[in-house]
């Protein structure tokens, strides 16, 4: 609410600031805060489009646009990353034994980006890969962080080093692949690329837009990610994987518990409609469909995480308003990812 507060203010003492503007709109988004929802479509046109660029992210979860989306990163790479291009490194006249692959991210700890690639790290073929990782996150403990250390050739901690030492490290490790896996979210170090950390860079999982970069040459999609019909959106080359891109671990613990609907105040006979993403991600096009389902339904509720009570509130009011009971909704509190 602070924060809200905030960017008002400073959109008062200066109307055009167009990234304060974008952050407003992404702060309303996380409270389900649809009351001028028109006005904030209107926004989602112009901002980071006839705007100074704007933070790509701050849109991306608002609204369902490749065209616009890729527009506001080229705009964004424009005013951000002004790096004439560097020399690609030079790559050996042969194929080495093991390719050099390079993750970079911040998410090394207890993470979704953790949770996903714990065994893609774990499961790489080590008599044709050698692992680099570059972890510049301010979390440094705890079983995510130590999986993550154990499971490749060489971790670094490069939370302390500034971009230019960073850049230096990495190119001295003569990578073959550097692979990175925040794109433009939260905690991004994604300009340090623009400097040609190898041969071949690609954007993967963590921010699945195009990133409208010279120096990103790939990403890695699905069908549902990227369909054909979007792929003019994206100035990377696809690279589609065959089922999905996302690479869940199959070795993962499953809690044991004998828990009960009741323990999650779920009615024991109704049919739950679940969706767990964040709130932020929710949009009243979602929200209208689901609550149709809950009024042709009988008996049936909708679980949705909590992740704040200006969110709950907000979308219970909206329910409220599509004539469902608002007590239909239930929110579920986070559990830990052995229980999740």
């Amino acid at each position: 609410a602070a924060a809200i507060d905030s960017y008002k203010q400073a959109l008062k003492l200066k109307p055009d600031y167009a990234a304060a503007e974008a952050q407003l709109l992404h702060q309303l988004q996380r409270f389900c805060d649809w009351t001028h929802i028109d006005k904030q479509r209107e926004a989602y046109r112009r901002l980071g489009i006839t705007t100074k660029a704007v933070p790509p992210f701050s849109m991306l979860p608002s609204e369902d646009n490749a065209e616009r989306q890729l527009a506001r990163s080229r705009a964004w790479v424009a005013e951000n990353c002004k790096q004439q291009p560097c020399p690609v490194p030079a790559r050996q006249q042969s194929r080495p034994n093991r390719l050099r692959i390079g993750y970079f991210s911040a998410d090394f700890h207890d993470h979704p980006t953790m949770f996903l690639i714990a065994g893609l790290l774990r499961d790489h073929d080590s008599a044709r890969f050698e692992l680099y990782a570059y972890s510049y996150g301010r979390y440094t403990s705890g079983d995510w962080r130590k999986r993550a250390e154990g499971d490749v050739d060489h971790f670094f901690d490069v939370a302390d080093l500034s971009d230019s030492a960073l850049i230096k490290l990495a190119r001295s490790h003569q990578l073959d692949v550097a692979v990175d896996l925040k794109g433009y979210t939260e905690h991004t170090r994604s300009e340090v690329f623009q400097y040609r950390l190898a041969p071949i860079q690609i954007n993967y999982l963590g921010y699945p837009g195009s990133m409208a970069a010279d120096f990103i040459d790939y990403i890695l999609a699905d069908p549902i990610v990227i369909p054909k019909d979007q792929r003019q959106h994206y100035s990377e080359s696809v690279i589609y994987l065959p089922h999905t891109y996302q690479p869940n671990d199959d070795a993962r613990e499953i809690a044991q518990t004998s828990t009960t609907r009741a323990d999650f105040r779920l009615p024991k006979e109704a049919f739950v409609f679940c969706c767990f993403n964040n709130n932020y991600k929710i949009s009243p096009r979602e929200f209208d469909i689901w609550m149709r389902l809950l009024l042709k339904v009988e008996d049936s509720v909708l679980w949705l995480l909590k992740t704040n009570h200006w969110a709950e509130q907000n979308l219970r009011k909206e329910a409220e308003a599509r004539g469902v009971d608002p007590l239909r909704l239930i929110f579920a509190d986070k559990r830990k990812q052995i229980e999740h």
